[in-house]
């Protein structure tokens, strides 16, 4: 006799091969676009900041439905072990929120990271250079963080999340709606290794020298963690709704 709770794992097993086809499908269509974007010529400056900057959003992009995928893999054989038990699957269930609101950066996080700090050289300025740091800098940084192992951001003690932005308004930077000032404190948890190779080798960080900034890199771990904050910061999704099924 097929009881309601098979049915409903059946479904739910149903469920979730969907998820995973179309996460894999993502996962396609943004290493197709990233290839697109390295193999664009650049001409100027101008372009191969532009296209520098859509490359590291790619890559993070592709990083995070990578993980998205793994995730989901997990939770289908997470699902598939408990063969119906309704206490474990309660169980498991329970696990997954914890997980989600983990990653969903709802939960302070420390691990092995690195502590980046961009500060003024002190170094008088050329004539009618500009020595500014605009928002799209820092974005970057993020970005090539995110695209290099980084599992958890905060710039000046403000957590980053999916939904975060870094903008400049009159003058002010901004981290969400957190006015934030120099020095720039960037904290990431993450692969020590890959994030320091990347911001070693990338030429970013002659970007930041050449306007008169130096990056300091300071690496965590080995038990001397980096913390990265809880976002604090109420989620709300204007136009996303949940969605209901089954009959009205």
């Amino acid at each position: 006799m097929t009881t309601g709770g098979s049915g409903s794992g059946a479904s739910s097993g149903r469920t979730l091969y969907l998820v995973l086809f179309g996460a894999s499908v993502l996962v396609g269509f943004m290493a197709a676009v990233q290839i697109a974007t390295v193999r664009q010529p650049a001409v100027s400056h101008g372009d191969i900041v532009e296209l520098r900057s859509e490359l590291y959003q790619q890559q993070a992009k592709q990083q995070s439905l990578l993980k998205t995928l793994a995730d989901l893999q997990n939770q289908l054989e997470k699902y598939q072990a408990t063969s119906g038990n309704k206490e474990d699957m309660a169980r498991a269930l329970i696990q997954e929120v914890q997980e989600a609101r983990r990653q969903a950066g709802l939960e302070p996080v420390s691990g092995p990271g690195i502590i980046l700090t961009i500060r003024d050289m002190g170094l008088p300025p050329a004539d009618g250079q500009d020595r500014h740091v605009y928002d799209w800098m820092l974005q970057m940084i993020v970005n090539l963080l995110y695209g290099n192992g980084a599992e958890a951001v905060a710039v000046n003690g403000q957590r980053l999340i999916t939904t975060s932005f870094i903008r400049e308004v009159n003058g002010i930077m901004q981290v969400d709606t957190h006015p934030v000032s120099m020095p720039y404190v960037i904290a990431a948890v993450g692969d020590v290794d890959r994030m320091k190779a990347a911001l070693t080798i990338n030429p970013i960080v002659q970007d930041y020298r050449q306007i008169g900034k130096e990056i300091i890199i300071e690496e965590r771990k080995d038990g001397r963690w980096v913390e990265i904050p809880a976002f604090h910061d109420p989620v709300e999704f204007r136009f996303a709704k949940k969605e209901v099924s089954g009959g009205t």
